[in-house]
C-alpha cells in the first residue's frame, strides 16, 4: 500500500510539473516568435491598410490641421469612397474602414493617429457592441503574432498560450513560417484614400447567412472591459468630436420588435454617455441586393457611390467647426 501511495504523490507531481511546464514553455515560445515572421498574408494586407489609412490621415493634419475619421470594419472600407467625398466637399475625410475581425484592437489603431479637434463618425458593425473576450479571438490572434508585439505585453498568461497554439495551427496551416508577399494586384484594391475600389458588380450566389444583417447588441451592463466605452472615454479625454451612427448593411424592408429594441438599446447607450447618434433605425440600410458585392456589409461600386452621397448629407449636418 505504501509504494501504491509513493508512486500515486509521484506520478501526480510529475504531472503537475508537465501541466507547469508546457504552458509556460509555450508563453516564452509565442513571446519570442511575435514579430519575427510573417505568418498570414491576411494580416499583411490588414496591416497594409492601417498604415495606408495612417498615412492619409498624416498628410490631412499637415495641410489642414485636423480630420474627419468615418471609423469602423471593413462596412466603411466598402461603402466610403472618401476620395469621392473629399473631392466634392474639400473636407480632410478618411475612410478608417479596417477589419471587424480585430473586434476591441481597432480602437487601440484609431487611438493612435486622433489628436485634439478631429472628428469621428463611428458606424460599428453590430458585432461590436459586446464586451471583450477573456480570449484572443481567432483573426485577432492572426494578426497579433506579427504584429502585436507591444499589444502582447497586456494579455494574460493564459490568452499568451491560447495565442501561441494559434500560432502553431497558422505553421501547421502554411507549412511554412512567412507567407507570400503581397502582390500589386492586391495592393491596389484600395486607392490612395484607402477606400475599397475592386468592388465592381456582385459575387454570385451569396449565401443567406452572410447576406442579409440583423440589427443585434450584447451591451454589457457594467462598462468594464467594454472597448467601445473605454474608446468613447478617450474622445472626450482628448477633445476628439464623437458622433455615431448606424453601419452600412443589407437588409429586409421588415425590422423585427427584437431588432427595434436591439436598435433601442443602442441608441440609449450612446446617449447616456454623450455621443449623438446620427439618422434612424433604416440610416444606412438598403434593400437591394444589386447594392451588395460579397456580404451584407460590403457595397459594391453602385452602392458605394450611393452611400457616399449619404455621408455627404450627414456630414452637412454636423457642427465641423
Amino acid at each position: 500500500m505504501k509504494k501504491y501511495r509513493q508512486f500515486f504523490i509521484k506520478t501526480l507531481i510529475i504531472f503537475l510539473i508537465t501541466m507547469l511546464v508546457i504552458p509556460t514553455s509555450l508563453v516564452f515560445w509565442v513571446e519570442s516568435m511575435i514579430g519575427k515572421h510573417h505568418y498570414s498574408k491576411t494580416a499583411d494586407y490588414v496591416n497594409f491598410l492601417i498604415n495606408q489609412k495612417a498615412e492619409k490621415a498624416k498628410e490631412f493634419d499637415n495641410k489642414y490641421g485636423r480630420k474627419i475619421l468615418i471609423f469602423s470594419g471593413s462596412n466603411t472600407l466598402y461603402s466610403i469612397n472618401s476620395k469621392y467625398i473629399h473631392e466634392k466637399t474639400k473636407l480632410p475625410v478618411v475612410n478608417y474602414g479596417i477589419h471587424m475581425g480585430l473586434e476591441h484592437y481597432i480602437f487601440q489603431e484609431a487611438e493612435k493617429i486622433l489628436k485634439s479637434g478631429d472628428i469621428v463618425i463611428m458606424p460599428l458593425e453590430f458585432s461590436i457592441y459586446k464586451k471583450d473576450k477573456d480570449t484572443v479571438p481567432s483573426q485577432l490572434a492572426e494578426y497579433l503574432v506579427t504584429y502585436g508585439k507591444d499589444y502582447c505585453k497586456d494579455l494574460t498568461f493564459l490568452q499568451k498560450v491560447g495565442l501561441s497554439f494559434y500560432l502553431i495551427k497558422l505553421i501547421i496551416t502554411y507549412h511554412k513560417l512567412d507567407a507570400d508577399k503581397l502582390d500589386e494586384k492586391i495592393l491596389s484594391q484600395t486607392n490612395e484614400f484607402g477606400d475599397f475600389v475592386a468592388n465592381v458588380g456582385n459575387i454570385p450566389d451569396i449565401q443567406n447567412n452572410r447576406k442579409y444583417i440583423n440589427i443585434e447588441e450584447d451591451i454589457p451592463k457594467t462598462y468594464k472591459n467594454f472597448a467601445l466605452y473605454d474608446f468613447i472615454q478617450f474622445c472626450k479625454k482628448n477633445n476628439v468630436k464623437l458622433y455615431a451612427a448606424m453601419p452600412f448593411h443589407y437588409h429586409q424592408e421588415k425590422y423585427s420588435d427584437k431588432e427595434k429594441q436591439a436598435y433601442e438599446n443602442i441608441r440609449s447607450f450612446y446617449e447616456k454617455n454623450g455621443v449623438k447618434m446620427l439618422g434612424d433605425i433604416k440610416s444606412n440600410a438598403v434593400y437591394d441586393e444589386k447594392l451588395i458585392y460579397d456580404f451584407g456589409y460590403h457595397a459594391n461600386d453602385e452602392g458605394q457611390k450611393l452611400h457616399s452621397d449619404r455621408m455627404i448629407k450627414l456630414l452637412s449636418t454636423i457642427d465641423l467647426d
